[in-house]
């Protein structure tokens, strides 16, 4: 019954074309580990479960296909749920495989035992809890990874002897199509034919063809695009009026003044920048494979992108009057050099030769305003579901297991938060890149900086840190670039920035208007 089982589910997770498995430690899996090692799966082993997950989450997000994680029974499972979330949150395809021992062992204090079923409650999708599988169960197994979006869980539970011959798969392969949304489309079509002060906006994108779909809706649309770091357009030539820096140009009253669209089209998730989502925030918007949010008020269009490229082109919807917007502060940049932080994150971006995985927080907002559009550039990736600090370092190698080579661009605390991973990750080709200011920068752009007392900000905003981030690297035999920043210096720099940005901002459009 154990091989049986076990020899269904890896053949479940060939059918759906799974890009990777990730195996950690454990004994209760033994019927799993022993399938996967007769598979012609990609499989990888982590001594971490929490870094497991998230190497199995970049390998998703890098191939667009299923990427799994296996973990023995107990405490184990736990360490999976940071990842669960933010595979939730951006709806990727995550595939949680539990071992666990059988059902009656359940409440009778057995070891290394407790419930888990349903263990990551309504994080996921769907959830099975399995001790044998059948034909209807199969059906059912195809059925959930037919179009999977966002995270599966599967606790297979497996009674001693664990160890046993090879079985064949139960089938047959079930041939499942994912169920195919058909919205209403005319008042979106509406909208955008009536409107007069467009504003298109692209926020994350994961797939190929949503990206190409985007490209092409960006340069048949004669409207201001705003393209977030993470849209896929950064990398390539886009013919189309472009607002850079979006988030800085919002600095300026007169920006946020003129830049006052009648609708908003946005393209996939959200954007990084919280200033521009603020400022949308009451324009109606038509959503475009993103998740709806109670506000702005939207018509949404879910799926993807590139299903609904032919609506968008096609729906008459005239030149947007803030064009000439887009034209006055094209080009306009401060007199000032950028923070050494920023310089350095765009130089990682510029310099990369292959995905860079972009962490949280300070690193992505630098790289969000600050990297050019390069018809050559790197894919970029970064966890901006829940956007957390959490799991930078396994992402990258996730990416990496799928691309052959990934860069990652780390704050120090986020480096700190993940060095462990360096353990299941001897193999990889990583370009690491942190930028050391010595603590939690970011809070020094938001308001607590200026209104906490400065020891107490200190100690527990900033949590500075005196740690050799090179030598934590050298004790797994791997190495990092440590780009060192004053931090105090950095945070002057910036605001030098943004003051003369805005200046800059606020003389070109009186200009024109005088």
């Amino acid at each position: 019954m154990n091989a049986t089982l076990a020899a269904t589910l890896v053949d479940v997770l060939e059918c759906a074309h799974t890009a990777l498995v990730v195996v950690c430690p454990g004994s209760r899996s033994t019927p799993l580990v022993l399938a996967l090692a007769r598979s012609g799966l990609s499989v990888r082993v982590a001594h971490d479960e929490r870094s497991a997950a998230f190497i199995a989450l970049g390998a998703a997000r890098a191939s667009e296909r299923p990427a799994a994680v296996l973990t023995t029974s107990g405490s184990a499972i736990g360490h999976l749920y940071p990842a669960v979330l933010e595979a939730e949150a951006e709806r990727l395809p995550l595939v949680l495989l539990t071992a666990d021992r059988p059902a009656a062992l359940i409440g009778s204090a057995a070891n290394q035992t407790l419930d888990q079923r349903n263990a990551y409650g309504r994080h996921v999708g769907h959830a099975f809890d399995l001790d044998a599988v059948d034909r209807s169960v199969r059906a059912r197994l195809d059925e959930a990874f037919a179009g999977l979006r966002g995270p599966l869980h599967i606790n297979a539970r497996f009674a001693k002897p664990l160890e046993g011959a090879p079985a064949a798969p139960v089938g047959p392969r079930s041939r499942v199509r994912a169920p195919v949304v058909a919205p209403d489309l005319t008042p979106a079509r509406a909208l955008l034919a009536n409107a007069r002060r467009g504003l298109l906006v692209v926020g994350r994108l994961t797939a190929q063809d949503d990206i190409d779909a985007a490209r092409d809706i960006a340069e048949t649309l004669a409207w201001p695009v705003v393209t977030s770091a993470l849209s896929g357009l950064r990398c390539r030539t886009l013919r189309a009026p472009v607002l850079d820096d979006v988030d800085g140009a919002l600095g300026s009253a007169r920006v946020k003044e003129a830049l006052r669209p009648d609708l908003v089209l946005h393209l996939g998730g959200p954007t990084v920048s919280a200033r521009l989502s603020a400022h949308l925030a009451d324009v109606p918007h038509v959503l475009v494979g993103g998740r709806p949010a109670d506000d702005p008020p939207a018509t949404v269009l879910p799926g993807a992108v590139s299903s609904y490229a032919p609506l968008i082109t096609g729906a008459g919807a005239g030149p947007s009057a803030l064009l000439p917007l887009a034209e006055r502060i094209a080009g306009v940049t401060p007199a000032v050099p950028r923070p050494d932080d920023a310089q350095a994150a765009v130089h990682v971006v510029e310099q990369a030769s292959a995905p860079v995985f972009v962490g949280n927080s300070g690193p992505i907002r630098d790289v969000d305003r600050f990297a050019p559009r390069r018809a050559d550039g790197p894919r970029l990736f970064a966890h901006r579901g829940l956007s957390g600090i959490d799991g930078g370092l396994s992402a990258t190698g996730g990416l990496a297991a799928v691309y052959g080579r990934a860069h990652a661009l780390l704050g120090d605390v986020a480096y700190l938060h993940d060095a462990g991973a360096w353990s299941s990750l001897a193999d990889l080709d990583l370009d690491v890149t942190v930028i050391d200011n010595r603590g939690g920068a970011l809070f020094e752009r938001l308001p607590i900086a200026e209104h906490a007392d400065p020891a107490v900000f200190e100690r527990y905003f900033l949590t500075p840190h005196a740690v050799d981030l090179a030598a934590v690297a050298r004790a797994y035999g791997r190495t990092v670039r440590v780009v060192h920043v004053d931090r105090a210096a950095a945070h002057a720099a910036r605001q030098r920035y943004d003051h003369e940005l805005v200046r800059a901002l606020d003389d070109a459009l009186a200009r024109r208007v005088a």
